[in-house]
C-alpha cells in the first residue's frame, strides 16, 4: 500500500511539472518586432580589383621523331639542354627563369595507311615529347623566351599565361572581400529604400568562390613567309591586366525604418 502511494506522488509531480512547462510554452507570445521581422533578405555583392600581372608561364614542348629509339632520345635530351642554357642567358636582370619539366613520352609511333586501297598499320619509328614550362617575373624578356626556345630546337609553343604571384594574390583578397560586402550592402541599402525597410543585422555571410581569368596573349610577330622574305622579327608578348573578383552572399535581417 506504501508503495501503490509513492507512485501515485511522483507522477501526480511529473504530471503537474509538465503542465507548468507546457503552459508556459503556450504562453509565449513574439513581441511585436519579432512578428512583423520578415525574413532573411540576401544579396549579393561583387569586389573586384584590377591589377597589372607579375609573372608570366610559357609552355612548351620537344617532339623528336626517328626510326630508332636512342637517336629519338639523344636528339630530344640534346635540344633540352640547350634550349636550358639559352633560356637561362636570356634574362639578364638576375630575376631567374624556372624551367621544370612537366611530362616525358617515350612511345611506338605507328600510322594508317590507306594508299592504294590499303588499311594497314606502318611504324613509323620511335617518337619522343618532352614537356616542359618556364617561368618568370620579368614581364619584357617573354618574346626573347620564345624565340630563344625556338632557335634552340623547341618544336612548339603551347601556351603563353600571365598570372599574380600567390602572395599578392593574398594581400588582395582582404580588399576585395571588404569590397564585396561594401556592394553587397549598398545593393541592399537601395532596394529597402522604397520598400520603407532597413538593415537591422547580419544573419550570414557565404563567400562564393573567387574568379580569375587569364589573359591571352598578343603575338605580334611577323607571319612565317613574311619572315622568310624580310627576315626574322622579334616575337612579341603583351601582357593584359587581371581582373581579380570574389563574391559573397549577404543574409541581412530587415526592419521597417520607423522601427
Amino acid at each position: 500500500m506504501f508503495r501503490i502511494l509513492t507512485i501515485a506522488i511522483c507522477i501526480t509531480m511529473i504530471v503537474g511539472s509538465f503542465i507548468k512547462d507546457q503552459s508556459t510554452i503556450n504562453n509565449f507570445e513574439c513581441s511585436d518586432i519579432e512578428y512583423r521581422r520578415p525574413d532573411v533578405f540576401q544579396v549579393t555583392g561583387t569586389g573586384s580589383l584590377s591589377v597589372e600581372p607579375t609573372i608570366a608561364t610559357i609552355h612548351y614542348a620537344i617532339e623528336i621523331q626517328n626510326e630508332l629509339a636512342e637517336l629519338a632520345l639523344n636528339t630530344a635530351n640534346k635540344i633540352q639542354a640547350t634550349s636550358f642554357k639559352s633560356l637561362q642567358s636570356v634574362d639578364t636582370t638576375n630575376g631567374g627563369v624556372k624551367i621544370s619539366t612537366t611530362q616525358f613520352q617515350m612511345f611506338p609511333h605507328t600510322e594508317y595507311d590507306y594508299s592504294y586501297g590499303k588499311n594497314e598499320i606502318i611504324f613509323k619509328g620511335y617518337k619522343v615529347i618532352i614537356s616542359q614550362k618556364m617561368e618568370t617575373s620579368n614581364l619584357n624578356i617573354v618574346g626573347q623566351l620564345i624565340d630563344a626556345a625556338i632557335n634552340a630546337g623547341v618544336t612548339s609553343i603551347q601556351s603563353v599565361q600571365f598570372d599574380i604571384k600567390p602572395e599578392q594574390k593574398a594581400e588582395l583578397k582582404d580588399q576585395i572581400l571588404q569590397l564585396a560586402i561594401k556592394d553587397a550592402t549598398h545593393k541592399a541599402q537601395i532596394a529597402l529604400k522604397t520598400l520603407d525597410m532597413k538593415i537591422h543585422s547580419i544573419k550570414s555571410i557565404s563567400i562564393d568562390q573567387s574568379y580569375a581569368p587569364r589573359p591571352s596573349y598578343q603575338n605580334k610577330a611577323m607571319p612565317m613567309m613574311d619572315t622568310m622574305a624580310y627576315g626574322s622579327a622579334p616575337t612579341e608578348i603583351y601582357a593584359q591586366e587581371q581582373n581579380l573578383s570574389h563574391s559573397i552572399t549577404v543574409g541581412f535581417i530587415i526592419v521597417p525604418i520607423d522601427q
